[in-house]
């Protein structure tokens, strides 16, 4: 799994990187701690999760998840909001806006595996059904063919 992680804060973006390599066998690490930037990760490289915080400097994470949910082509991008806040109006927002869960600051290391994992089984069945798919289409047009 290819996982971004986008926090204005450098501690937070090492301690999210060594979770990660702990935990999440198999997984490649991108970081980023301008937000501003993380659009350009975003072309340059195949993500499969971001891991977003939603309180940065210039643009905030609610943004920058709006402004990659409207283009179609990131549609299915597991987003983790990474945040301290705990105002359930910014819940609702973010969800409204695309994300797929919230991992609390601080971390509990429980709780972080336990949704970083859920997220991976989710992106991994979103492929497979996109693979599927691809197979049946391309099944059909064959027979269609004959």
């Amino acid at each position: 799994m290819n996982i971004l992680v986008i926090d204005d804060e450098k501690f937070n973006l090492r301690m999210a990187q060594e979770l990660i390599e702990t935990n999440i066998p198999d997984s490649h690490i991108l970081l980023c701690n301008l937000p501003e930037e993380a659009l350009t990760i975003l072309e340059n490289n195949s993500i499969d999760i971001i891991l977003l915080d939603i309180i940065m400097p210039k643009i905030s994470g609610i943004d920058i998840l709006q402004t990659i949910r409207s283009n179609k082509d990131y549609n299915d991008i597991q987003f983790i909001m990474f945040t301290g806040i705990t105002d359930k109006e910014s819940f609702k927002t973010c969800f409204e806006k695309g994300a797929n869960d919230f991992i609390n600051k601080p971390i509990d290391f429980t709780e972080f595996e336990a949704r970083m994992n859920a997220s991976i089984k989710a992106r991994k069945n979103i492929l497979a059904l996109k693979e599927m798919n691809h197979t049946i289409s391309s099944q059909y047009h064959r027979l269609h063919a004959m």
